[in-house]
């Protein structure tokens, strides 16, 4: 396997310090995990490192990532829904394989099933 080393990335043509970002913002900053999930049939429509969609119960997903992040604490997922339903609650308890989320209603008291979910991860792979 080839490695390409450098400290920042550059846009051709562009000036210094214009169109430039520096290496740790890609390595670090980049999604390392990402899915567009339906959790009322419980199918992955698309994804990046993600070995499988858990259905846990009514408004309760997991992702299981293919490549581990290197800690429970090196990662941040987000969610989001494609709904009228706000309620998103990034559950503990996760680990360096998965993460878990808890989709409710506005006022939060009653879970439920969207037609979709979509995730994202960022952090370090192990």
């Amino acid at each position: 396997m080839s490695t390409i080393e450098a400290n920042k990335l550059k846009k051709p043509g562009s000036s210094a310090g214009v169109d430039e970002v520096g290496i740790d913002y890609v390595v670090h900053g980049t999604a390392k995990a990402w899915a567009c999930m339906d959790g009322v049939n419980t199918v992955v429509r698309e994804s990046l490192n993600l070995s499988s969609m858990l259905d846990n119960g009514v408004g309760l997903y997991g992702c299981n990532y293919a490549n581990v992040m290197a800690s429970a604490y090196s990662q941040a997922p987000d969610f989001s829904v494609l709904s009228s339903f706000r309620g998103m609650t990034p559950l503990t308890g996760y680990a360096e394989s998965n993460c878990r989320v808890r989709v409710s209603d506005d006022s939060g008291a009653t879970a439920v099933d969207v037609n979709h979910v979509f995730m994202r991860t960022s952090g370090r792979i192990a």
